[in-house]
């Protein structure tokens, strides 16, 4: 006979043995379970990470190229205003305000310049057109930093020159007068009859000192001193010795005078070459940083 205990015990014995089965898997999924759930988690905050270091960089690279483009576009308005300042007066150099590029500088020697390159393509995509853009701003800052440092450079050298120019210039004329004068006073004390020649010096010297004007302006020291004596005397005494050395020398400064106008003038042409293609370039910049700017979603 079938033992009726036995067949009623087995349903037990497998439920029991279905536990055990269950608790065991469960113990050894549990802590796969939760392993994986740990990588899940690490790698989802490094991912975050990741992103909010590139977003940092391009937060700061937004802001760097903000920075670049109103420079550049103030730059080239004082350069086209210092070209037209000289080509007024040509005389005097006048000075150009040089703004600040250290924004310039710092894009244009970043020691982690690679860094950012790549936020910026992990951002918006390697496309042949992204590519192109960021290449070409970079190329642009590079451009226009070096076209800073030359036209500054070029300035220094035409101010040192023409601070040369004009010193011979008034050492000539100073000179000059200077001989005029001991003529005159030599004639006043000698208390012989004064000549038309000493007269005319001692004339021009009375009308030079008695106006209240910059008496070291070149402009004033050529229309009021050289100029006349220079004139007066091959009009009225070329065959006295005197006078012609006297005119020689003048002679001598007016070619130097009309150097330093001719030389300037061509600072300010040489300055309107540069002005063009800084603008250019400036413009060029700046279209780039405009559609850097709307893809970061920068309001200007």
């Amino acid at each position: 006979m079938i033992n009726l205990l036995q067949v009623a015990s087995q349903p037990k014995e497998l439920h029991n043995s279905c536990n055990s089965f269950l608790g065991a898997l469960l113990g050894a999924l549990i802590p796969v379970i939760i392993f994986l759930l740990t990588i899940y988690y690490d790698r989802n905050k490094e991912k975050k990470k990741k992103q909010e270091t590139i977003n940092q960089r391009l937060r700061y690279f937004s802001s760097m190229i903000e920075n670049i483009s109103h420079t550049v576009r103030n730059q080239s308005k004082y350069l086209k205003v210092f070209f037209e300042t000289q080509r007024q007066n040509t005389l005097d150099i006048p000075l150009l305000t040089q703004l600040t590029d250290k924004d310039l500088k710092r894009f244009s020697e970043f020691q982690n310049h690679e860094e950012y390159y790549h936020a910026f393509l992990n951002k918006f995509g390697d496309s042949s057109e992204i590519l192109k853009e960021y290449r070409d701003f970079y190329l642009l800052v590079d451009f226009l930093k070096a076209m800073n440092d030359q036209l500054q450079e070029r300035l220094m050298k035409s101010i040192q020159y023409d601070n040369e120019r004009k010193k011979r210039y008034l050492k000539i004329v100073e000179k000059t007068m200077d001989k005029a004068a001991l003529i005159v006073c030599s004639a006043t004390h000698d208390g012989s009859k004064t000549s038309n020649f000493e007269r005319f010096l001692n004339q021009i010297l009375t009308d030079y000192y008695s106006k209240e004007i910059d008496y070291d302006g070149l402009s004033y020291l050529q229309s009021d001193f050289v100029i006349p004596v220079k004139d007066e005397i091959f009009k009225s005494f070329p065959n006295l010795n005197t006078a012609i050395l006297l005119a020689i020398e003048l002679k001598r400064a007016t070619f130097i005078f009309n150097d330093i106008k001719i030389a300037n003038n061509k600072i300010a042409d040489d300055f309107e070459k540069e002005y063009l293609k800084y603008n250019n370039a400036s413009i060029e910049l700046e279209t780039l940083a405009n559609k850097f700017r709307n893809r970061l979603e920068i309001k200007t």
